[in-house]
């Protein structure tokens, strides 16, 4: 519906790459889905094979991400940012009927995506099953695109990662960090020093 085209440096600045691997054959490890993140797609999920790669880096096999890939001719990574897709307006419709206590309607927007997404969709979900499934739906529809901290943040719910490590199956290195609380002041950055000084009336961020 809206996006930013990423188009060639301007002033020579330029938007930039995001989750950027070289290519199918030249993994950047850095880059790669999560273990837990994965498994969340089902077999019958067209979005596995779409936005995910199996690659080798130092003879390890990577979940590589090659949604971002970019144009047919366009450097890989650099392509146009997508502020806003339709299936994020179905999904922010099901939540809205949700919250409302309109669980069918809320349903019926929510399997506009799944629809579109599974050879045999889940539904038929009530109460809180039917909530945690928009939340599911969000975190697969938009993986790699920016909105999973912020879900986190509205929902008022904790990072909690699992100890995987990085490769394939599960075997490397894991996060540093696994948790983060509800509610930490790490959700929000301070202001910095500079900001307070020009403009008096701004408060510091809590525990900053």
């Amino acid at each position: 519906i809206f996006y930013i085209p990423n188009v060639d440096p301007i002033l020579g600045n330029s938007i930039g790459v995001t989750w950027s691997q070289g290519s199918m054959t030249s993994l950047i490890p850095e880059y790669v889905t999560s273990f837990q993140l994965y498994n969340l797609f089902a077999s019958d999920d067209i979005r596995k094979e779409a936005y995910t790669f199996e690659g080798l880096s130092g003879g390890n096999a990577y979940n590589g991400i090659k949604k971002l890939f970019g144009r047919p001719g366009q450097t890989n990574g650099e392509v146009d940012y997508k502020i806003f897709r339709a299936a994020e307006v179905y999904l922010n419709k099901a939540e809205a009927y949700y919250n409302l206590g309109n669980e069918s309607s809320a349903r019926s927007a929510l399997d506009e995506v799944r629809t579109r997404r599974y050879t045999n969709p889940p539904n038929g979900e009530t109460s809180v099953d039917l909530r945690d499934a928009i939340r599911l739906e969000r975190r697969l529809e938009f993986a790699f695109e920016y909105q999973r901290f912020f879900d986190l943040k509205r929902w008022g719910l904790s990072v909690n990662r699992t100890n995987a490590g990085d490769q394939a199956d599960g075997s490397g290195t894991p996060s540093d960090v696994l948790n983060l609380p509800s509610g930490s002041i790490l959700f929000q950055l301070p202001l910095s020093q500079q900001s307070l000084d020009v403009n008096p009336n701004l408060q510091q961020n809590p525990g900053y």
